[in-house]
């Protein structure tokens, strides 16, 4: 018998995580709660490829007081009949969601699955508690622990507050090698949250949520430390930052963020770096500093090349903005790994058209993954576009422009399909170079479908008989590369 189990299900209806790799934040979770002594075990069930059976026969031999399940909007049809089975075969456990889907809509998962308890943001603190107040037999007399919501009482949730990024444990590395030996680089946080208030984005309602800061961050010399620990202990010579936003606002931000570009370079680690930031993070100072510091690609926010989208979005750039990120980023010779919304509400087919001819001219963002081609706007709980919609995903008849409405309607059937494709051929072509055959071809595929499908939506007379055509087309490149 184990005090918890912390459980991140292989993704079923959803795609792997934009990063790939080990999940860091319930490695922390786990380092935070063995820090108090308790015996929890953590199962990443989406790294190793185990399915669902695997998953709960391992927690019915660990027999874990507490199960906590990582949970996300797109697969949580999946975590709720997950959860079913866990209560079946584990009636003395008792089971908690987490993650920044179960924090935003916490009383409606208590009261849609048969979880027990939801973890109401940042859960070092809370997952640890809650073993402590189960183990202490849920006593009557015990206060419910902070940042906890349970069945019994769903609309009481007392917000944990601030955690300290810098007194916080190291994560546990119990699934850094695996994702090492599945080609994924090794996983740094150095910062969480955004300065950033965009509409559609779940992360500043996380926060708000927990009563957290908007961005904070930890010293730089402890994370080039962290940085020399993985490089060390694992061999590994390229560290992703998976922060929401690596580099943080202008000021306190940029500065931590160029201490950490030089005293990489002092410390001679050689390691190959990769970011997340936003388009207006990019200056030519800092991103030479991290050219010598050893950055390879950067993930920017870009979203649109529409100011009118951009502004719909709250993102708080411009078209100008994303084209002198670009340039920079280029004429130092480095590579953009773009985000793209390629599909929202207010997407003009010229937007379409402006985005993708951005997407293929720009050397440095050749490289760029194809999943951006059918992105769209999701309507995410506790964002301010969410509210008020009764579903999550937007739909072609959402889009004011009918053209780029026809265009997305033909591909929206098999947008989850293609997703998931994506995602299994590149897991598979990181971990085995026999593979990149397959994902290239399926790479090359979509492209061809999209920019054909893209001409013939500017130009066809008829957009109901061009959506019939192209949904068909659509559902045979799924069909050829679906397992």
């Amino acid at each position: 018998m184990v005090d918890g189990a912390l459980v991140n299900l292989r993704l079923r209806d959803a795609p792997s995580l934009r990063w790939g790799g080990e999940h860091l934040g319930l490695a922390y979770i786990a380092a935070a709660a063995r820090s108090r002594g308790l015996d929890v075990k953590l199962i990443d069930a989406d790294l190793c490829a185990l399915d669902d059976a695997s998953v709960f026969s391992l927690l019915e031999s660990l027999g874990p007081a507490v199960i906590g399940i990582t949970t996300y909007e797109d697969d949580a049809s999946h975590t709720r009949e997950a959860v079913e089975e866990i209560r079946q075969r584990l009636p003395e456990s008792r089971v908690c969601l987490g993650g920044q889907y179960a924090t935003l809509r916490g009383e409606a998962l208590l009261r849609e699955t048969l979880a027990d308890y939801v973890c109401v943001g940042e859960g070092e603190r809370a997952f640890s508690e809650l073993v402590c107040f189960v183990l202490d037999g849920e006593s009557k007399t015990r206060q419910q622990p902070p940042g906890v919501m349970s069945r019994m009482m769903p609309a009481r949730c007392e917000p944990l507050g601030e955690l300290d990024l810098n007194t916080l444990p190291l994560p546990a590395r119990d699934t850094t090698k695996s994702a090492i030996d599945q080609g994924f680089a090794a996983q740094v946080s150095t910062s969480r949250g955004c300065y950033g208030g965009c509409r559609f984005c779940s992360i500043a309602a996380f926060y708000n949520r927990s009563k957290s800061p908007g961005w904070r961050a930890r010293d730089a010399t402890s994370v080039v430390a962290e940085c020399r620990r993985v490089s060390e202990e694992f061999g590994v010579k390229e560290v992703v930052f998976v922060d929401d936003n690596f580099v943080g606002p202008a000021g306190i931000g940029r500065r931590r963020a160029l201490t950490i570009a030089r005293e990489l370079v002092a410390s001679g680690l050689n390691l190959k770096i990769t970011f997340n930031c936003r388009a207006e993070d990019v200056t030519r100072e800092l991103f030479e500093a991290f050219r010598e510091a050893g950055l390879v690609r950067v993930f920017v926010g870009l979203e649109s090349f529409e100011d009118h989208v951009l502004e719909k979005l709250g993102k708080g750039s411009s078209r100008a903005t994303n084209l002198s990120a670009l340039r920079v980023i280029e004429e130092l010779g480095m590579c953009m790994k773009p985000s793209l919304i390629l599909f929202t509400p207010w997407t003009t087919i010229a937007g379409v058209r402006d985005s993708v001819d951005q997407l293929e001219s720009v050397a440095a963002m050749r490289g760029y993954d194809i999943a951006n081609l059918f992105s769209h706007l999701w309507f995410l709980d506790g964002t301010v576009v969410g509210r008020g919609r009764a579903t999550s995903r937007l739909r072609p008849c959402d889009m004011i422009d009918e053209r780029a409405g026809s265009l997305f309607g033909s591909i929206y059937p098999w947008v989850g399909d293609l997703a998931q494709i994506n995602a299994r051929l590149g897991r598979a072509a990181r971990a085995d170079s026999a593979s990149q055959g397959a994902y290239s071809t399926f790479e090359s595929e979509v492209k061809t479908h999209f920019f054909a499908a893209l001409r013939d939506a500017e130009r066809t007379r008829c957009l109901g008989e061009f959506q019939a055509k192209w949904r068909e087309r659509w559902g045979d490149v799924v069909a050829r590369f679906r397992v």
